[in-house]
């Protein structure tokens, strides 16, 4: 073997130190997305609940609320359905 042989001597970077799995983009964005959606699910029953416990009196509650629900399922129908 020659010294100025690229393949004498092994190199940093002729094989990984560990392999990571291959993953499909539109399939990170959907877990990515599914979390956000969760997110938002825990975020509107927390944020309905204290409007319900504690603004009852409030004229502007349940119309926010529903306003709020309406929103969320629009956006989530657009994301889901990738447009």
């Amino acid at each position: 073997m020659n010294a100025t042989d690229s393949t004498a001597y092994p190199t940093p970077f002729d094989k990984p130190i560990f392999n990571l799995p291959s993953a499909d983009f539109s399939s990170i964005l959907t877990i990515v997305f599914f979390l956000i959606f969760v997110a938002w699910t825990i975020y509107t029953v927390v944020v309905a609940y204290h409007w319900f416990r504690y603004g009852h009196r409030s004229w502007l509650a349940i119309p926010a609320i529903v306003v709020h629900l309406i929103i969320s399922g629009i956006l989530i129908l657009m994301i889901a359905s990738g447009v």
